[in-house]
């Protein structure tokens, strides 16, 4: 290549440089207010108003040394033995308000590691009515409002098992939670 044709590619690549990055750039730019308002948030609350106690398979109540409790076992901690079930049955409230909004209720504070082997513990929520739907422990609210249901927590000791003699089922620590979920 001659001296005149590097000389000539050498001013033009100069030049396109200097337009390109040390020349000026504008761009017009505007905007506009949405007005778009606020947004609320909804409210998801529990509270496990009360028990009528323990029963066993949703017979006889169990009480703590209460004489004057007609038709009650009368002992302080029940004493399961294999094939028993008990049941208490919680009163709960919750204050559901969203649009959309869907919970699902759990049980907490349990070591199922710790439990006799094949026993269970497990909650069903009931009293389905006006604007709530209930599907097992799964809930659904159509409209806000306070829902005033009831919670069974049953402990199933398993008629076949010959594990857990003369040892302790820990529930002092359990927990009813509610959860919301997508709709």
């Amino acid at each position: 290549m001659n001296k005149v044709t590097k000389g000539t590619l050498a001013a033009a690549a100069a030049g396109a440089l200097l337009l390109g990055g040390a020349g000026t750039y504008a761009v017009w730019t505007d905007s506009a207010s949405l007005n778009a308002g606020n947004v609320s948030t909804g409210v998801l609350t529990l509270d496990a108003v009360s028990t009528q106690g323990w029963s066993y398979d949703g017979g006889d109540t169990i009480v703590g040394d209460d004489p004057s409790t007609e038709g009650a076992i009368e002992t302080a901690t029940p004493d399961i033995v294999p094939g028993d079930t008990l049941t208490a049955v919680y009163n709960v409230d919750v204050v559901a308000e969203g649009d959309n909004i869907k919970g699902s209720l759990s049980l907490a504070g349990i070591d199922q590691a710790t439990l006799p082997a094949g026993t269970t513990v497990s909650i069903v929520a009931d009293g389905a009515g006006a604007g709530l739907g209930v599907n097992g422990a799964d809930l659904t609210f159509t409209e806000a409002a306070t829902y005033d249901f009831n919670v069974t927590v049953t402990v199933d000791f398993p008629v076949d098992s010959e594990a857990g003699q003369n040892g302790t089922i820990d529930l002092a620590g359990a927990e009813l939670v509610l959860t919301q979920t997508a709709s």
